[in-house]
């Protein structure tokens, strides 16, 4: 009789253990904004925000614009979502043909640097190597 009731409650348990455990989910989505610790993806005409802390990236960097395939652990409904990784999802490229024509001119934006531009930039390296 012990060794039944020792069974069904070790049963019990293990079952117990087995529903408790978070299920990976994936799903596609278009990516909004992302940085650090955030990305906002669209999923179904809603915005979610989507911890990327712990992620891990493949087949290329990500930005907004890009769609993807998200794998994650939570709910997208609740906003409560854990990214585990995100695959990029390749874009159709443009064919374009180049012909090289050395006598024609260079078509550059070579537009003069405002001051204030200048000090941004100026800041932005000052900033980077502290």
């Amino acid at each position: 009789m012990k060794k039944t009731i020792f069974l069904c409650l070790v049963t019990l348990f293990a079952i117990f253990l087995g529903s408790c455990s978070r299920k990976e989910q994936m799903t596609h989505a278009l990516v909004k904004d992302i940085n650090d610790s955030v990305m906002k993806i669209e999923k179904d005409g809603n915005g979610v925000d989507v911890d990327v802390r712990k992620a891990i990236y493949t087949a290329g960097a990500v930005q907004g614009g890009d769609s993807i395939v998200l794998n994650y652990f939570g709910s997208l409904n609740t906003g409560d979502c854990q990214a585990v990784s995100i695959q990029l999802l390749p874009r159709a490229g443009r064919h374009v043909e180049a012909v090289f024509d050395p006598k024609a001119p260079l078509k550059t934006d070579n537009k003069p640097v405002t001051k204030e531009e200048k000090k941004k930039e100026d800041e932005f390296y000052k900033n980077l190597h502290k």
